[in-house]
Order: structure tokens, then sequence, then C-alpha cells
């Protein structure tokens, strides 16, 4: 079992260099959507991956949170 135990740190420390912080979390193209409440978001972006190229899509990823991203 060493090898699984050694598995799951290394996927664990992985996903956190990606910037995951919460399940489920996918990354599509870059993109990181986390929770289950951003399914319908992950489709819409499948269906139409020049979705985040808005304006309005934008401006989110600026909002105002702490050093580590909490907001």
């Amino acid at each position: 079992m060493p090898e699984v135990k050694f598995k799951l740190k290394s996927n664990g420390e992985h996903a956190i260099g990606q910037g995951v912080f919460g399940v489920p979390t996918l990354i599509v193209d870059g993109h990181l959507f986390w929770g289950f409440d951003s399914t319908s978001l992950i489709t819409d972006f499948l269906a139409n991956p020049r979705l985040f190229d808005s304006s309005a899509m934008k401006r989110i990823e600026f909002l105002p949170g702490d050093e580590k991203g909490n907001y």
C-alpha cells in the first residue's frame, strides 16, 4: 500500500499546484471549475469556449480577495 499512499499524496500536491481548493474540481482548457454549482457553467463553456472572452467574464477574474484568492 505504500505506492497507493505515494500516488494519493502526489496527486494531491499536483492538484494544489494547479489551484484546486474545492471538490469537485475540473480543469478544462486551463480554466478551473470547482464546486457542484459550476456544472452548468462547464456545460456552457464546452458549448462555447469563447464564453470567457467577454468583458463581463473577464471582470470576474479580478474580483477582490485576499492573497490566497479567498473571496
